[in-house]
């Protein structure tokens, strides 16, 4: 894999942080409709908004900063990958849940 300039990897970071944004935002919006059988699925997360967001934030300052490692140690296509794979589950989980916002009546 190719190496990153700086300006690829602080867009990666922003791509990183939009979509846990968007996940936890999507995550919270759909919890707040109060829907039967509605739940979070993951049983870290199961606390309240604040653990949620919490958590959430935490995990995405760990992976950029863990990135960030990787590519000053010479590790740049891990890096990379990192940074993408992180993109992706987390745009996957904001898409999850769209699909069940639309699913979902609102009341």
């Amino acid at each position: 894999m190719a190496s990153a300039t700086s300006a690829d990897q602080k867009v990666e970071e922003i791509l990183m942080v939009a979509a846990a944004a968007a996940d936890i935002a999507l995550t919270e919006g759909l919890l707040a409709r109060d829907a039967d059988g509605l739940a979070e699925g993951n049983p870290l997360m199961r606390g309240g908004p604040g653990v949620r967001i919490g958590l959430k934030a935490g995990a995405t300052v760990g992976l950029i900063l863990l990135a960030r490692h990787f590519d000053h140690s010479g590790n740049h296509g891990l890096a990379r990958a990192l940074r993408w794979t992180t993109i992706g589950a987390w745009s996957s989980g904001a898409g999850w849940n769209v699909h069940l916002g639309m699913a979902i009546p609102i009341q």
